[in-house]
């Protein structure tokens, strides 16, 4: 304590500060990134390993041996879908029914404010109905407790087409029922669901699960439930041969499955000969003579992999369960190009391995890691290992807001010594710093992010009547529009704290709202890593340099820049700057114009989901975007207003 109140030790550290504050922090951005980087390398990664050894994976014999069931469900299905665009719901249950299952439907409707309007004036909406199907298969020697669940989602010509038929992965989970139906050593009741209207439906069956309310999505009561759920499988199948197995992670709000989860689905693919990737990529191999190339691959599945974790979205059903604590993964399964390669006797024995593996279970996944990141599907970056190139990237922030808080205080000795000195007094009296001249742009800026987090609903009930725009067109318009309101208000408020005065106390002013803006964003970026790494690491990387440049400038080409900067890292074109490098990342164009256009498109889709996901699934990424990242934007954007002149 003697050494933090020391008033020598503070001077010195300070003097340390004003000294190598610029080449310190270009200095940890630039060894953030590149030990970021490394982490690809498997020198500096780990590999998997089991934590849970209850898991068992592989002990037991597998018994799933013939697909007869399967295909002949398969046929079935193929043929009624032919007929009818909808969920065969009196197929379903009869087929529940006949394996021996218990079967429940549940009806559901979603009215939410973001809906497709038609009409004289866009005033009627179109309303989200439809009907989950699910059956329950009971644990015969013990009661209810506890469950698993495998869900598939139905779709539609129209879905299908977008993002790949599961017709296959409903009669794989027929037979699976019919095969599990035989045994009886299930301490867990096995939940199988067929999943209307993708997120809608499966987020109106855990709602009505848990018994939560919710104010957009209205079901029917559920008669038939079991006890809490320990994992849960989102099967994607698409074909009767498959070539390989992606297992995709990513859940809402960036939450990640445990590690031991995850590493069971490879195990067991592993012991049936089925190909594994991970973000599409099979395993880096590396040898003596490719190792850049190893590092390569291991660098793309890494980047893809934060990638998809720094949008906030699930990539599948399973992200949902993850909100309530559950582990699910979602196995996405890719066609095979010919009638060859793994077929549904293959993958049946893999689904039974995983749950016979969660059967064993005796208390929810505790045991590995909740917080990594993945290279490949035997290597991982735990928690440990990512912070501290975070920590290096996120120090020219704090370093630089120390420094503006000791210049703001160097400002106002002189000052004061100044007026002493003409005054011709010997009593020296130090100004405190101006925090009441700050507040009321801290004050504005927060009130301005909370409207911008309440307008979406403002812009699609007023846009919608008055342009005729659906609600895709009028939430990423409104968001631009208010944007540019956001970025004129300063100058139309006519305050006093953008105007040219002069004098040392008027340059702390801006020191000291720099100072703020910097430690802020340290703080609030920190506390953003800790549940979404990927957001806070790429929000880091990409903002801190541009809010550490900004200050007021006398010239008015570089307040322009400077201002061109600012809007390159607001929110929405930060996201869109992200969509094309995620574009250039994913796919091959021919034109920068095809580019730009996809991205366009994404964009605009992307800023409409993440206004739907906060209604509907509890998302954070609109409330981040508005209340967090947007107030300290805005704090910038009047820094850079500013023109002061020091006498």
């Amino acid at each position: 304590m003697g050494l933090m109140s020391n008033t020598k030790t503070h001077a010195k550290l300070a003097d340390i500060i004003n000294k190598y504050h610029r080449k310190l922090s270009v200095a940890c951005y630039v060894i953030g990134i590149a030990y970021f980087l490394a982490l690809a390398n498997p020198s500096l990664n780990a590999r998997t390993y089991f934590s849970e050894n209850a898991l068992l994976p592989g002990l037991v014999e597998r018994e799933f041996l013939t697909d007869k069931n399967v295909k002949s469900y398969t046929n079935e299905l193929l043929e009624l879908v032919k007929k009818q665009d909808l969920l065969p719901v009196d197929w379903l249950s009869e087929k529940f029914s006949e394996i021996g299952l218990e079967v429940y439907h549940q009806n559901f409707t979603s009215n939410h404010p973001f809906l497709e309007r038609y009409g004289k004036n866009r005033r009627n909406i179109k309303i989200v109905e439809g009907t989950n199907v699910y059956g329950i298969l009971r644990a015969p020697r013990i009661a209810s407790t506890e469950a698993v669940v495998v869900t598939v989602p139905y779709r539609g010509r129209v879905a299908e087409h977008k993002y790949g038929g599961t017709n296959h992965g409903i009669a794989m989970m027929l037979g699976l029922a019919k095969f599990f139906r035989e045994y009886t050593y299930w301490s867990k009741d096995v939940i199988f669901v067929v999943v209307d209207q993708e997120y809608i439906g499966m987020e109106a069956w855990l709602t009505s699960y848990y018994s939560l309310p919710s104010e957009y999505i209205q079901s029917s009561p559920m008669f038939g439930r079991s006890g809490p759920v320990m994992g849960a499988i989102n099967l994607e199948h698409g074909s009767e041969f498959i070539d390989s197995l992606d297992i995709r992670i990513e859940g809402m709000n960036g939450q990640l499955p445990n590690l031991d989860l995850f590493n069971l689905v490879v195990n067991l693919c592993g012991r049936e000969g089925i190909p594994v990737t991970f973000q599409g990529n099979h395993d880096a191999k590396y040898s003596r003579q490719n190792q850049l190339e190893g590092f390569k691959d291991n660098l793309d599945t890494m980047i893809k992999n934060l990638a998809y974790q720094a949008t906030g979205r699930p990539r599948g059903l399973h992200g949902l369960f993850l909100k309530y604590r559950v582990e699910a993964v979602t196995l996405h399964t890719k066609m095979s190009p010919v009638k060859s390669g793994r077929n549904f006797r293959a993958m049946g024995r893999v689904l039974e391995g995983i749950f016979r593996s969660l059967n064993n279970l005796l208390e929810r996944f505790h045991q590995s890691f909740f917080f990594y990141f993945l290279a490949g599907t035997h290597r991982y970056i735990s928690i440990g290992l990512y912070m501290p190139p975070f920590g290096l990237v996120i120090v020219p922030s704090i370093l630089h807001g120390l420094a503006m808080w000791i210049a703001c205080g160097d400002s106002l000795d002189e000052e004061s010594k100044q007026e002493e000195d003409s005054k011709e007094s010997k009593l020296y009296i130090r100004k405190s710093r101006p925090f009441s001249s700050i507040v009321p742009i801290i004050i504005g800026a927060y009130i301005t992010g909370m409207l911008l987090h309440y307008s979406p609903v403002l812009f699609v009930s007023k846009y919608s009547s008055l342009f005729g725009l659906s609600p895709i067109d009028a939430v990423p318009l409104g968001v631009v529009a208010f944007y540019t309101g956001s970025a004129f208000l300063p100058i139309l408020s006519g305050r006093s704290w953008h105007r040219i005065v002069q004098g040392q106390s008027r340059k702390c002013e801006w020191q000291l709202l720099k100072c703020f803006g910097l430690i802020w964003h340290a703080i609030t970026i920190s506390t953003i890593s800790l549940t979404n790494f990927a957001l806070g690491y790429f929000l880091s990387v990409v903002i801190t340099p541009v809010y550490v440049l900004i200050r007021p400038r006398k010239r008015r080409i570089f307040s322009l820049l400077q201002a061109l900067l600012l809007l390159c890292v607001c929110p929405p074109f930060l996201v869109y700057f992200g969509l094309v490098g995620y574009c250039l990342l994913v796919d091959n164009f021919t034109s920068i114009g095809q580019l730009l256009v996809s991205a366009t498109s994404l964009w605009q889709e992307g800023l409409f989901a993440v206004v739907t996901d906060s209604y509907l699934h509890s998302g954070w990424n609109l409330g981040l975007a508005a209340l967090v990242v947007f107030p300290n934007w805005f704090i910038f954007w009047a820094l850079n207003l500013k023109k002061v002149e020091s006498t």
